[in-house]
């Protein structure tokens, strides 16, 4: 064999052993700096660098893992699902994984393979406070109640300092009726922390639904206002509570700033409107609920709202487009058909205002059928989401039935967000925007260095 040969397989040999090495090397320090970029937030240069070790050595759990915690940050609940199974599947230890899974399923409304999920950390790691926080939210979403409050139970047992836990079983008391316990819940834990900013949006969404001791809730929309003075619901629902108060300026002040913070806030648009229309402000109060229509062309709320100031000004045949519109959203509305009726009057045309008449009449004892999803259709800026949208047949929908006063009441009411839309969501995510979240700092015992 020539001198020349021996050396081409000596320099082959040495190729084919540095190439895999240095290819292992080069994954590693990859997954390093796409785990780094996590910490400034950047995930979708993070992804792009799990991308890279996956394309290289798609065996590895970890990039599917980190991915998947990536993609949970950037809302991807079905990716982050999918890559924390492809995690799983290559190494089911990563007790993490499931965590992150739990939260992507829950996330997408698919409690029970969540719990299951949370069931498996808890069987690694029982004392997980996180997990435990989210898996009783997710049997309250599945109507499982008792196995919510028991998780709760065990969950206070072991942190009887967490106030999130008190806070999350106040609401499943407040769902049960139980007001008296979810007070005491409340109480609890704004007195572990002060800073419990759900603490105070529970409180006062109590008081606004029971439409009692105004003046306390106040108090308690002023403290979170305080906690977090950027958050546009909470100067919403302030302005309920002062206008209920008496504080009619105090609440246009408060509509003014939430359109500050944000200018699109379609609730704050159409309460404003309300308040100018009884101050008899009509032209400002149609701009108002003109810029909600736009925003939302089929909020019917603001429709009617619309329709009667309108007619006030004389603009018969735009009010009239307007009822109609919302006639053929609810056509059991008795106070629609009579604001029909009265403008066809005003217009001359008596043969049709009749009919709207005697039909105004015959619904008027009569309870309305509204689809769920429409139950608070035009309640602008709420969480209910778009009240013309459904995934099926409109009469497979379930209903709710409702007198004529509640309907016409509902309508013309100021409205306010729930104290579940208010703040972000609940589900404890286990990466990610940490700094976005309130964390109470507790000091550690006094302690003694000692020799030993």
């Amino acid at each position: 064999m020539s001198r020349l040969y021996r050396y081409a397989i000596v320099i082959t040999l040495l190729f084919s052993t540095f190439i895999p090495v240095r290819a292992q090397i080069n994954t590693e320090q990859v997954l390093r700096i796409g785990a780094n970029t996590h910490y400034f937030e950047d995930y979708i240069l993070s992804i792009q660098y799990f991308n890279q070790v996956i394309s290289v050595n798609p065996k590895l759990a970890k990039p599917y893992f980190y991915r998947a915690i990536a993609k949970l940050n950037l809302d991807d609940f079905a990716g982050a699902e999918e890559d924390a199974t492809l995690a799983i599947e290559r190494n089911p230890f990563i007790v993490d994984a499931y965590e992150v899974r739990g939260v992507a399923r829950q996330n997408q409304g698919k409690n029970r393979e969540a719990i299951e999920d949370y069931n498996k950390v808890l069987e690694m790691l029982p004392e997980s406070r996180g997990v435990m926080f989210n898996k009783a939210m997710a049997q309250n979403e599945i109507k499982d109640r008792e196995g919510a409050l028991n998780t709760f139970e065990s969950l206070l047992k072991k942190y009887p300092r967490f106030e999130n836990g008190y806070l999350g079983r106040a609401r499943i008391r407040l769902e049960e009726k139980d007001t008296i316990a979810a007070k005491a819940d409340i109480e609890k834990a704004l007195s572990i922390n002060s800073s419990a900013i759900n603490g105070y949006l529970m409180r006062a969404d109590i008081v606004i639904h029971s439409g009692q001791d105004y003046k306390s809730a106040l108090g308690d929309m002023d403290m979170a206002i305080k906690l977090q003075p950027e958050n546009a619901g909470f100067y919403i629902n302030r302005a309920y509570l002062r206008y209920m108060t008496d504080d009619i300026y105090g609440a246009f002040d408060d509509y003014e700033h939430a359109l500050k913070l944000n200018p699109l806030n379609t609730l704050a648009l159409f309460n404003r409107g309300l308040l100018r229309a009884e101050v008899h402000d009509t032209n400002k109060a149609i701009e108002d609920f003109s810029s909600v229509i736009n925003l939302n062309p089929d909020d019917y709320k603001t429709l009617y709202n619309r329709s009667i100031l309108l007619a006030e000004i004389g603009d018969f045949d735009s009010a009239l487009a307007d009822l109609n519109r919302v006639i053929e959203a609810y056509p059991d509305f008795a106070a629609a058909y009579f604001l029909r009726y009265d403008i066809k009057r005003r217009k001359g045309d008596m043969a049709s205002a009749e009919k709207d008449y005697n039909k105004s009449l015959a619904l008027a004892k009569t309870n309305v059928q509204v689809p769920a999803d429409r139950q608070f259709a035009g309640n602008a800026g709420s969480s209910t989401g778009d009240s013309t949208k459904n995934n099926g047949d409109n009469d497979e929908r379930p209903q709710v039935t409702e007198t004529q006063e509640q309907v016409k009441k509902r309508f013309s009411s100021l409205a306010t967000i729930s104290a579940s839309a208010t703040n972000e969501n609940e589900i404890a995510t286990i990466r990610g925007k940490v700094q976005d979240q309130d964390i109470r700092v507790e000091l550690e015992p006094i302690f003694i260095v000692t020799y030993y």
